[in-house]
């Protein structure tokens, strides 16, 4: 008989399986040869399957009591499934079989009999990478010993429980009472799946927690309104808040949406604190939250830079801080003129900040991150990645690491990677990445091929957050989708108010032209005033190779986006001997050349040798 109770980690005992000792909780493993953390997802599973004691779990039930029995594609479940051998294979402490068309059974290997794990064995080990595989077996024990000893000794309110209070409807409305209770069951749920504790507030300062959540919900003419605050739970001073609003007629998952954005800088505040192994004071963790919260949000570059200049000033001696204020500066240059006086100070001011930061901490995983995003997209792929590899070497589930490697993995071609990536960042639970996970998982299923899975997680992301999903939608009209049905949803979206309308017009003619007369070159002149990435795309997607070849300089200046080079509409253009010679100019070659290789290299009907032509006219 399957259970239908959801797995909440921090609730599970330990126990053991086989010769391996399980402590949910920690997420962490333990074996005669090695210990492990596992992500949330994972332990999950294994939980599930393990307490099965032998019998068929199925799909239906890990979806339940797994992923809250929201909607999972298989790749999820495969994936998850996938860790878990590998750790059978590794631990020998257990196996996983799969019962076809019904589910998976967990086997358990008996302890006394429990093969060790087989040693990997290579021809010729170096020292080099005897000396390299030592280093990280060191920083791996140190990590350990931090997350266990320090955290334990920060004061029981510093390591984050979070009071709930009950989300108030202000006026008599069974749309806003539904929507209160939804928000109060997501909170609960977000701030739990990330791995924040929480409990219900009991209305009185003090007590266990340091912190309480309070809000409303409201209408305002023909929106939703969602009010939140996060409260110092002692001294009732306001630490941070937040508002949003959708329209009435778009209510469904409002309150998940919602209880994302309050928990992704609740996690960043949390996180760090934890990291530093110091206590905050109220004002130095309310400056921390608001800076997490604009980083999280984004798009605001002044109340990004304003937040983290108040925070280091408070605070200058802790490393997680001026590691946050890098990556504000980072991240202000990329909305600025690369070539702008302002831009490279913030660029070298990130620079500046994170090496502050690894002084003060060397173990501070987004120093490198700020690091790694002072550089420019299209171009310095080598020394962007080694920073990126840096901060997942300290911290494996450093989710907002994890969503900028997919960026650059997408602007040098390798779009399986990059796909692989943003799916352990929608599996993470992560609540900073799981709306931008869900954005990377629709566009790589369209690059890679697949529309149909993209359309279908394209609607799962409307339901959560409608405003992203009708840019998505315009941009799978736009670029992927066959011309009729694309006008209509292009005309749908124009009637929603979601599209520019000269970037409509141009659109709606190049489409129209494509359904009436498919030969025709060139694009319409409703077109001309258009950026020039889109068209090369549209140019290339109508078979004018020429023109997009006479577009893409002026596309790729100044660090352009090199991404739109390996969309599937450009197939042709990576065909034409063109190519190589451009992707060498870009610097592109010289980054493959170190064992990167792109996914179009093995397409079917290439007509040339990537390897052999990266090595032609060097």
């Amino acid at each position: 008989m399957g259970e239908d109770r959801p797995i909440r980690l921090a609730g599970e005992t330990p126990f053991a399986l086989g010769a391996m000792e399980v402590t949910p909780a920690a997420r962490q493993v333990a074996w005669p040869g090695g210990r492990r953390t596992l992500e949330p997802r994972v332990m999950q599973v294994l939980v599930a399957l393990a307490g099965a004691d032998g019998a068929v779990v199925g799909r239906d039930e890990l979806t339940l009591r797994c992923w809250d029995g929201r909607v999972v594609g298989d790749a999820a479940i495969n994936r998850v499934i996938s860790v878990l051998r590998q750790l059978a294979a590794e631990t020998g402490a257990f196996s996983v079989e799969t019962v076809t068309k019904v589910g998976y059974r967990l086997q358990a290997t008996e302890a006394a009999g429990a093969a060790p794990p087989r040693p990997v064995l290579a021809r010729g080990p170096s020292a080099s990478l005897i000396g390299v595989g030592l280093a990280a077996l060191l920083v791996v024990v140190l990590l350990g010993y931090w997350a266990v000893f320090l955290r334990d000794r920060l004061p029981p309110s510093q390591i984050g429980r979070v009071a709930i209070a009950r989300i108030e409807a202000r006026q008599s409305d069974p749309e806003l009472a539904r929507l209160a209770a939804g928000l109060d069951d997501a909170l609960v749920g977000v701030l739990t799946r990330s791995g924040i504790d929480t409990l219900p507030d009991n209305g009185r300062p003090g007590g266990r927690g340091d912190l309480r959540i309070a809000g409303s919900v409201d209408r305002e003419g023909g929106d939703l309104v969602v009010s939140t605050q996060v409260l110092d739970r002692k001294t009732g001073m306001a630490l941070g808040s937040l508002r949003l609003t959708r329209p009435a007629d778009a209510a469904t998952g409002f309150a998940d949406q919602a209880a994302i954005s309050v928990a992704a800088g609740l996690d960043c505040a949390l996180e760090d604190r934890k990291r530093s192994g110091r206590t905050f004071s109220p004002t130095v963790f309310a400056l921390y939250l608001n800076t997490c919260d604009a980083i999280a949000r984004e798009g605001n570059g002044p109340r990004m830079l304003a937040a983290a200049r108040r925070l280091v000033a408070a605070a200058p001696d802790l490393a997680v801080a001026q590691a946050l204020y890098g990556i504000a500066q980072a991240n202000t240059a990329l909305d600025l003129d690369p070539g702008a006086a302002e831009a490279k100070a913030l660029r070298q001011g990130a620079r500046d900040a994170a090496a502050r930061a690894l002084a003060l901490d060397p173990r501070t995983p987004k120093a490198y991150l700020a690091i790694a995003n002072s550089y420019r997209p299209g171009g310095q792929w080598a020394e962007r990645e080694r920073n990126y590899l840096m901060a997942r070497q300290v911290d494996p589930n450093l989710g907002p690491g994890r969503m900028s490697y997919v960026g650059l993995l997408r602007e040098v071609g390798r779009l399986r990677e990059a796909f692989a990536i943003a799916e352990q960042a929608m599996d993470s639970a992560d609540p900073r990445t799981l709306i931008p996970a869900r954005v990377f998982g629709v566009i790589l299923k369209a690059q890679l091929g697949d529309l149909d899975e993209a359309e279908a997680r394209l609607a799962e992301l409307g339901r959560l957050d409608p405003q992203t999903a009708q840019g998505l939608a315009w941009r799978i009209a736009t670029t992927w989708q066959a011309p009729e049905p694309a006008l209509a949803r292009v005309r749908a979206l124009v009637a929603q108010g979601a599209v520019n309308p000269r970037a409509a017009a141009c659109v709606s003619d190049y489409l129209i032209a494509a359904s009436t007369t498919p030969t025709r070159r060139g694009l319409p002149t409703s077109c001309a005033g258009e950026p020039a990435d889109r068209r090369v795309l549209l140019l290339a997607r109508q078979g004018d190779i020429d023109g997009a070849y006479a577009e893409v300089d002026r596309a790729l200046t100044a660090g352009g986006y090199t991404g739109l080079l390996f969309d599937p509409t450009m197939k042709s253009f990576r065909a034409d001997p063109r190519f190589m010679p451009l992707a060498r100019r870009l610097g592109l070659v010289d980054y493959w050349r170190q064992g990167h290789w792109p996914d179009f290299c093995t397409e079917p009907g290439l007509p040339y040798d990537c390897k052999r032509a990266a090595d032609l006219n060097p």
